[in-house]
Order: structure tokens, then C-alpha cells, then sequence
């Protein structure tokens, strides 16, 4: 037994050594770390520190629209009789996109063409009756003026032979008033040349009239007609056709709608604690499948909606011939 506890306090002095030295290491450790100026060289290098500012990039989800839509309607009620377009073609203004037929327009037309045409000849008629009538009268006016210089001729004749004695003065006075009544027929005459005159102006405006209003109302009934031809009033495509080749339509009957495809913008709707880092005139991408557009803030709508507020952006060019409005 005391051999053993020998043994066993002989074994414990190896490790109380190995702990002993280990304090003292990390003792000498410490001290260098807390008391020594000395600092490794590879701690010294400077080393090159640069700020790096990183944009503030708003992100949102909309489409392109048209700047302008058309909504064309049947100007009256008829029959489509040519359509030359579908939905989705592309168009150009002064297309022609559909025909109409309106029967009861067609008849209206004929007859006011016949009515003008019968109205033309009885206007020359009437009118060429108040050439005649005028001419006549001047002739009757002329023939007074004539009568009148006879008469003359005739009272100075016979006041010379009434001073001679040849003829009587009862005579005399017969000749004085054949030429005054002579001269209330030219008088006569020439108040009714005067009155007819101004009727006969009067009478040509009228007759004027009368084919105007025919002209008028023929005009009329022909632009309807060509109302009935529908065309496209700018360069775009058609994004809903409800017409039919030979359907009957009514008037104000929607057929057609078409968007303008030169003039896009994107509405875009971002989160609204956004709204306070967007101006107008600012620089955007509009990213697409087919590819990236530039653009930049047009119009800014604040209200919100849905926790989002509305951004429009206008293309920076032209639009490219792959984009499409809803997109």
C-alpha cells in the first residue's frame, strides 16, 4: 500500500509542471499584448477605402396604351357591303376600312338628282320668258319714244300751218293732245321698263334660289353617302372589329375601335411611399419581352390607389415597330 501512494504522488508532478509553464506562457503573451508598442508590420499597410453609392432604383408594373383611341360607329343604318380589315391589322390614316349601303338614301339621292335636273330647265325656261317679256317692253317703250317723235313733228307742222291759216286752231289743239297722249305713253312705258326691271332681278334671284337649295339639298344627301365609306384618321391598328361582312347595322352602332400606334406612353403603378423620389422629366426604362425602351416621367397621378400611385412615361423616340399597346 505505500508503495502504491508513492507511486501515485510521483505521477502528479509531470503535470503540475506542464500547467505550470502554461501559465507562465500565457502570461508572457498577455504582457506583450497589453504592454508592447511594437505592432506586426503586416497590420501597418494602408489599405485604400472608397464609398460606394449605389442608386436608388424604383421598380413598377404596368402596360403601354395609345395616347389616342377611336371608337367608329355606323353613321347611319344600312348594309356593311365591303370590310377590308380584321382585328389587330395595322392601318393608315385615309384607309379605307368598311362600306356601308343605305337604300332609302340611294333612292333620296336619285330623286333629288331628277328633281334638280327638272327644276334647271323650268328655272332657263322662266327666265329666258323674262328676257323675252323685258325686251318686249323695251320695244313697246321704244315704239312710244317713236309715236312721240311723229307727234312732235306733227304739233310743229301744224302750229305752222295754223299760223299760216291753212288749218284751223281746233285742228291745231287735236295734234297738241295726240302728243301728250304720245308722251304719257313713254312716260307710261318707262315707269313699267323701271318696275319690271327691279321685279325681274328679283325673279332671277328667286329662280336662283329655287336651284341652290335643289344643289343643297342634293350636296346633302351625297355627303351622307360618303359618310357611309369609313375611314381611319390616323396611322395605328384595330383593336376590336364587331362588324360582319353584309350585316345590317343601325346608326350610332359601334363597329370599329382603333388606337393610335405612333404616339404609346407606359402607365406604370409603383408602391406610394415612392411617390416623394419621382419628378417629372426623370429618366426611366420601360422593360418589355421584346426589349428595353427609354423614357422618362411625364406625368405623376399622387392619388392612391390600392397602395399604389399611377406614374405615365413617354417614350424618349419613336416606337419600335415590336411594340404594342397592352403590352
Amino acid at each position: 500500500m505505500e508503495e502504491y501512494l508513492i507511486v501515485k504522488q510521483k505521477s502528479r508532478y509531470p503535470i503540475a509542471i506542464a500547467a505550470l509553464l502554461l501559465l507562465l506562457a500565457l502570461g508572457y503573451l498577455i504582457k506583450i499584448l497589453l504592454f508592447s508598442n511594437d505592432i506586426p508590420e503586416r497590420y501597418l499597410k494602408p489599405i485604400l477605402v472608397s464609398q460606394v453609392s449605389l442608386p436608388n432604383v424604383l421598380k413598377g408594373i404596368g402596360t403601354i396604351e395609345p395616347t389616342q383611341r377611336e371608337l367608329l360607329s355606323a353613321p347611319l343604318k344600312g348594309n356593311i357591303n365591303t370590310l377590308t380589315i380584321r382585328e389587330g391589322q395595322a392601318i393608315k390614316k385615309g384607309q379605307v376600312l368598311a362600306k356601308l349601303t343605305n337604300y332609302e338614301l340611294e333612292q333620296d339621292i336619285h330623286n333629288a338628282s331628277y328633281e334638280q335636273l327638272n327644276l334647271e330647265s323650268q328655272v332657263a325656261i322662266d327666265k329666258s320668258n323674262l328676257a323675252i317679256k323685258l325686251s318686249q317692253i323695251k320695244v313697246d317703250l321704244s315704239k312710244a319714244k317713236m309715236a312721240l317723235q311723229q307727234q312732235a313733228l306733227e304739233l310743229n307742222a301744224n302750229k305752222v300751218l295754223m299760223e299760216q291759216g291753212i288749218i284751223s286752231a281746233i285742228r291745231f289743239k287735236q295734234s297738241e293732245m295726240l302728243y301728250k297722249q304720245s308722251e304719257l305713253e313713254v312716260n307710261a312705258k318707262n315707269g313699267e321698263l323701271s318696275l319690271f326691271k327691279e321685279a325681274f332681278d328679283q325673279q332671277l334671284i328667286a329662280l336662283d334660289n329655287k336651284v341652290n337649295i335643289s344643289k343643297n339639298k342634293l350636296s346633302y344627301l351625297q355627303r351622307r353617302q360618303e359618310q357611309l365609306t369609313l375611314t381611319a384618321n390616323f396611322d395605328g391598328t384595330v383593336s376590336q372589329n364587331l362588324a360582319k361582312l353584309g350585316q345590317a347595322v343601325t346608326q350610332g352602332q359601334s363597329l370599329f375601335e382603333l388606337i393610335e400606334t405612333d404616339n404609346l406612353l407606359a402607365k406604370i403603378q409603383v408602391p406610394q411611399y415612392s411617390s416623394t423620389q419621382l419628378k417629372i422629366g426623370q429618366k426611366a426604362d420601360i422593360v418589355t419581352p421584346s426589349g428595353t425602351i427609354a423614357a422618362k416621367v411625364d406625368y405623376i397621378d399622387t392619388v392612391i390607389r390600392n397602395g399604389a400611385i399611377n406614374v405615365f412615361l413617354v417614350l424618349d423616340a419613336s416606337p419600335p415597330s415590336w411594340l404594342r399597346s397592352s403590352q
